[in-house]
């Protein structure tokens, strides 16, 4: 179980570092949620606007040159 776990942050990490939504993609549930907070009122969205706001992210990081800093600095098996 902790090299599945392992090997699964290590892709999760390089799909961000190379901005690849197709790979990112299998990380994140089609009936994924989120709420955030935007202009002082809170937003509801859902798999497709999220999917879209990492297209937005990615497309910025090329356009700019940029590269993502993303390490796993610890992690913790739990049961």
């Amino acid at each position: 179980m902790e090299e599945s776990l392992k090997s699964s942050i290590e892709r999760f990490v390089s799909a961000w570092q190379q901005s690849s939504l197709e790979e990112l993609s299998h990380f994140i549930s089609s009936e994924y949620q989120g709420r955030e907070m935007m202009g002082g009122k809170l937003v509801d969205f859902e798999y497709r606007e999220c999917l879209e706001g990492w297209r937005q992210g990615f497309q910025f990081v090329r356009e700019n040159d940029a590269i993502w800093d993303v390490r796993v600095l610890h992690s913790v098996q739990i049961r």
